[in-house]
């Protein structure tokens, strides 16, 4: 089970890139996929999408803070 390959669109970026399972969280129920360089999918967003939205935000974030 553990290592099973296959491709998955990224949702924002449309990219047709691979994800690989990793494994299970230990409830069991949640499976975790992770790329090629084994940094993990968020849901149906590569990783490379999910790390640049996450900066962008939490610069607006900030920006609207200090206003």
């Amino acid at each position: 089970m553990a290592g099973e390959k296959d491709l998955r669109h990224c949702k924002f970026c449309r990219d047709l890139k691979q994800r690989i399972l990793d494994g299970k969280y230990p409830n069991t129920k949640d499976k975790r996929f992770v790329d090629e360089h084994g940094k993990q999918w968020s849901g149906n967003v590569c990783p490379k999408c999910h790390a640049e939205r996450t900066a962008i935000n939490t610069k607006n974030r900030r920006a609207r803070e200090e206003s």
